[in-house]
């Protein structure tokens, strides 16, 4: 059992008791300090053609993007719109109305050598 899980198996007596079997988990792969996430939260309504052309740039930009989700606010419509990416496949829906919640844009990128800059100005300039 892994370490950070600090836990003691005790019988019905509450005695404590050893497993019978014991692993331990090793992940065959390793993240280095290249791999990071980047988070980045806006209020404000974007437009979804600047925003298809941005994501249209960012996949022939070469980013090593492994991961990228969000809930963004689009320029006239009611309902959040959800997003998910995966290296360079994006799809999305609309979800529930926004209703009474506030209008805000999140979203999250996992990637390799990742610029908070590059990310920040990209999702901005998509702002209607």
């Amino acid at each position: 059992m892994p370490e950070e899980f600090n836990v003691t198996l005790k019988n019905e007596s509450g005695e404590f008791v050893s497993p019978k079997i014991s692993r331990e988990f090793k992940s065959d792969h390793n993240h280095d300090n290249e791999i990071s996430s980047i988070g980045i939260s806006m209020t404000g309504d974007i437009d979804q053609e600047k925003l298809q052309k941005w994501l249209g740039s960012l996949i022939q930009s070469g980013v090593d993007i492994f991961r990228m989700k969000g809930i963004l606010s689009l320029k006239n419509h009611s309902n959040r719109f959800v997003f998910q990416g995966v290296h360079m496949f994006f799809d999305g829906y609309m979800e529930q109305p926004w209703g009474d919640k506030k209008r805000e844009n999140n979203l999250i990128i996992i990637g390799r050598d990742l610029n908070r800059s590059f990310f920040e100005d990209g999702i901005h300039s998509c702002l209607s």
